[in-house]
């Protein structure tokens, strides 16, 4: 795995410290005392440029031109310096003096690649929607294909990627019935626009097959909540057939309940890690620097060694859980089953999988 590299430039000795200790365990750290136009000649690529001490406009200007995100460490008094510097869509701040962090969180924020849009496809030939709710749709995280015409609608959901259609409703039958078709066959969710509401709707067949539906007018903040509850309870037919075939996860007890198991394990490991894994970091670093900052024999490095070893033994928690092949229970307590981590990361083929 390649691991990205960043620039410090400008730092003393002090903030040296703390950078390298936050962030080394995660990327590489170059470090240099001023900046200079050679600092780019040895061809190492450079992921992040931490500026921890006031440069020139020029200087900045040089920096920027190389296409790279800067992170300035500035203090409070010296935010007017940079207003025109912060305004460049690559270069961010943080203010000193600065928690661990928060430094970690703000490296990692303009390190890695963004979160990836939910890819709409939208028929909207009436501008149903209007250019303003498309834009604030946009700024939150939502890139729309939108299109006037059918033909080129279907195309582009047959060929690429698309989280989810909305469509208005007002389209002849064999054509809300093609793209019927066409998004089931795709498995891609649909939410359906009508202009007004009226008794004939129900003769719609958008109405009763789509996912969800709104009628005008259509509040920008409202419509996207009902279109986000819609991709978030998507769940694959292949995965719903077998949940159906298997409803009963517990079954006997120490028997591997395979099923759905790869697919919601993976989906519930990307959840937790999102959600546990990133805090807990934090934890972690909180921890050590109160251990740092501790006597040995006081009670808060005791405290913070508890919190650290605590936190460790979750993140094994979390790794042993990215590991499941199966499904493989004990009982625990009142008839409660408990999954067996390490035996439902091992391969199915070792035996009856009775614990």
């Amino acid at each position: 795995m390649t691991i990205s590299t960043i620039l410090l430039i400008g730092a003393s000795e002090s903030v040296q410290k703390m950078v390298k200790w936050v962030i080394s365990e995660h990327f590489s750290i170059l470090t240099e005392d001023d900046f200079s136009d050679v600092i780019f000649s040895n061809g190492t690529e450079i992921s992040l440029i931490i500026l921890a001490k006031t440069h020139s406009t020029d200087q900045i200007q040089k920096l920027q031109d190389q296409n790279i995100p800067i992170l300035l460490l500035i203090h409070h008094d010296e935010i007017d310096i940079y207003t025109d510097t912060l305004k460049e869509e690559k270069t961010d701040y943080l203010l000193q003096p600065f928690y661990p962090q928060d430094l970690l969180a703000r490296v990692k924020k303009n390190i890695l690649p963004p979160t990836p849009q939910t890819i709409v496809a939208l028929f909207d030939p009436s501008e149903l929607i209007s250019q303003e709710t498309r834009r604030k749709w946009h700024q939150r995280g939502m890139a729309i294909h939108a299109f006037t015409q059918d033909k080129p609608l279907l195309a582009f959901i047959k060929t690429k990627h698309t989280d989810i259609v909305i469509s208005d409703a007002s389209l002849p039958t064999h054509n809300a019935e093609i793209l019927l078709e066409t998004v089931k066959n795709k498995d891609i969710p649909l939410f359906s626009l009508f202009p007004v509401h009226s008794d004939q709707m129900e003769n719609n067949s958008l109405y009763h097959q789509s996912n969800d539906y709104s009628v005008a007018p259509f509040d920008a903040d409202a419509t996207l909540l009902r279109i986000k509850r819609i991709l978030k309870k998507k769940i694959p037919p292949s995965l719903l057939l077998k949940t159906q075939k298997k409803p009963n996860i517990n079954g006997n007890n120490g028997h591997p309940q395979n099923g759905n198991t790869p697919a919601l394990m993976s989906q519930v490991n990307v959840t937790l890690n999102h959600e546990i894994r990133s805090p807990l970091t934090s934890i972690l670093i909180c921890a050590q620097v109160l251990k740092k900052h501790s006597d040995e024999n006081s009670q808060e490095y005791q405290i913070a060694k508890e919190i650290e070893e605590a936190s460790r033994r979750i993140q094994t928690t979390l790794d042993d859980f990215g590991q499941l092949k199966q499904v493989v229970l004990d009982d625990y307590i009142n008839g409660i089953k408990m999954l067996n981590l390490k035996r439902s990361g091992q391969s199915e083929s070792g035996g009856n999988g009775s614990c």
